[in-house]
């Protein structure tokens, strides 16, 4: 994948990469991309991480990885004065 993995996703989820192009397999793109994207300086106005952002929070619950994603998400979010509250079902 384009993305990393987050270290709390356990190593068997990790193993069974959702094929590419799928909606799951998007989702988990857009979360790991927004992490890694909030790496790089400046990161609270690039419109690629807040688009990444943007498109995590509408599917992390409906996909069931918030519980992977959801701390490093929340703490680029909030440096940034956003608020990281995914979608409801």
């Amino acid at each position: 994948p384009g993305w990393e993995f987050p270290d709390s996703m356990p190593l068997a989820a990790r193993q069974t990469t959702p094929e590419p192009g799928t909606p799951l397999y998007l989702c988990h793109e857009n979360c790991g991309t927004s992490i890694t994207l909030s790496r790089e300086e400046g990161y609270c106005t690039n419109w690629q991480y807040i688009a990444r952002l943007d498109a995590c929070l509408l599917c992390a619950n409906e996909h069931n990885i918030w519980q992977y994603y959801g701390n490093s998400v929340t703490a680029a979010a909030t440096t940034c004065g956003f608020t990281a509250t995914p979608a409801r079902l």
